[in-house]
């Protein structure tokens, strides 16, 4: 957080509120909800993903390690099935279980939805800005062809309701952009408005 007086502020790549004392507040890397994905620096970039990345392999290595205290059990001499058996309906281990089954799954939704909406922010662009201008329209409908091809691979091979989910989920995507291509058009872009200081 860096004060500079009004004279020097920046609204080109900065996103400015007013301080208590009356000088304009320079955030380097904008605003973290509603300029997530508009870092002007590549430092802020490498922060998100550097803090996202030790968490998650914080919570992992936490389950494993739960996981790993199973092999108290003395499992030697009995079949896989046995095996499962044991883990599934052993009182202390349901729970451990029951979590480690949760946390996997919601990782792998959450990144599931995280690419499937790898569309979103030309969309909501395009949507601003009214206009298609400077998008390759070739380029969306490959990747309209590709996520339908993908959405009938995972309903032929039966997978998990999560994958179809998210398939149709960058269909919609892929449509609505398509959409915007007709109305819109390539008509000139409206001009981005200035960031409005915060009283």
């Amino acid at each position: 957080l860096h004060c500079a007086p009004h004279s020097h502020q920046r609204t080109t790549d900065c996103f400015s509120v007013v301080c208590s004392s009356g000088e304009v507040c320079l955030f380097s890397g904008g605003d973290l909800i509603a300029h997530f994905w508009a870092w002007n620096d590549l430092s802020s970039y490498l922060l998100a993903l550097g803090t996202f990345t030790f968490v998650c392999s914080l919570i992992t290595a936490l389950f494993i390690q739960t996981i790993r205290h199973m092999s108290v059990y003395n499992f030697s001499g009995i079949n896989l099935s046995m095996k499962c058996y044991i883990l599934i309906t052993s009182e202390p281990l349901k729970g451990s279980l029951f979590q480690w089954t949760v946390y996997i799954e919601s990782l792998g939704m959450v990144s599931l939805l995280v690419e499937a909406s790898l569309g979103m922010p030309q969309l909501i662009r395009n949507y601003k800005r009214r206009s298609t201008t400077g998008m390759s329209v070739r380029m969306v409908f490959l990747w309209l062809l590709g996520d339908c091809a993908k959405t009938v691979y995972f309903v032929a091979r039966s997978s998990p309701a999560q994958f179809w989910i998210c398939a149709i989920l960058q269909i919609t995507i892929d449509i609505l952009i398509l959409l915007q291509v007709h109305f819109y058009g390539k008509g000139p872009p409206i001009p981005y408005a200035a960031p409005q200081t915060v009283q």
